[in-house]
């Protein structure tokens, strides 16, 4: 005779040993197939979601194939005269929407036409600059951390080849990104001119007056064609590094610059003759 206590523990062990399986074939399938999660089809329907809103104009999704990182890249056409308030509403309804689909970290990128851009990458903070950029006439082009072709993170384009005029657009960006709660340091703060002659590039813990204020000395005597100061965060024990790139139309100019800089070493200047 089965005692029916041995019985209810035969039963037991048996439900056990079947969760045991079950969930030992959902790891086999997870490590041969990569996690489940959303995909293509959800991108989409995300993106009509966001289509639909008040001033929205276009919405785009591309969802990875990598069944180890199914990311979702969202890029969102918006009126360019949707107000503050309600680009902010925008922007977090459409990443809770994505993230409500499943994505942990979607990727989001907003284009306001007129080279107006901007991402979520950075949170709030990056929206707060954009919005302190948006409306300046004076910028061809205003990203931050969009899709701006201008050469930074953070970046504007202005119809001056001044090294000090751009300088002073660098210094805005970065006070902007300090008012708004500050961003990671190694982030790079860019004014170019429209014509691609003049660039300058700071970081946030990294300044670059020194290596401005050589450029604007060395253009009251010697012809440049072309210059980019940039500056590199600290890192460790080595000090955050000024450096300034010149083109010139010839030798003489090279010479002239060369001797500047070997008798300073405040700034790594390298000087080059067009082609």
């Amino acid at each position: 005779m089965t005692h029916p206590r041995g019985s209810g523990l035969r039963a037991r062990s048996a439900r056990l040993g079947g969760a045991a399986l079950a969930a030992l074939c959902v790891a086999l399938t997870t490590t041969l197939t990569g996690c489940a999660g959303p995909g293509a089809d959800d991108g989409q329907r995300v993106a009509d979601w966001i289509a639909d809103q008040p001033q929205v104009t276009g919405a785009e999704s591309y969802v990875s194939d990598d069944p180890w990182n199914k990311g979702v890249d969202l890029t969102v056409q918006v009126d360019p005269a949707i107000g503050d308030d309600d680009l902010i509403a925008l922007a977090e309804a459409a990443e809770k929407r994505a993230r409500d689909a499943g994505w942990e970290n979607p990727f989001l990128s907003y284009e306001l036409g007129g080279g107006r851009s901007f991402s979520n990458l950075g949170g709030r903070a990056t929206l707060d600059v954009f919005l302190g950029i948006r409306g300046d006439d004076d910028f061809v082009v205003a990203s931050a951390r969009g899709n701006g072709d201008c050469g930074g993170i953070f970046c504007v384009i202005v119809d001056t080849d001044d090294p000090q005029a751009l300088h002073a657009q660098v210094g805005h960006l970065l006070d902007l990104a300090e008012e708004a709660g500050g961003v990671q340091t190694n982030l790079t703060f860019t004014a170019a001119s429209t014509d691609g002659r003049a660039s300058v590039s700071a970081e946030p813990d990294a300044p670059i007056d020194e290596a401005v204020e050589i450029w604007q000395r060395l253009a009251a005597t010697v012809p440049i064609e072309q210059g980019s100061a940039r500056s590199i965060e600290p890192v460790g024990d080595l000090p955050p590094l000024q450096a300034l790139d010149l083109t010139v139309p010839d030798e003489a100019a090279k010479a002239q610059i060369d001797a500047f800089a070997a008798a300073q070493a405040t700034v790594d200047v390298r000087v080059s003759v067009s082609p």
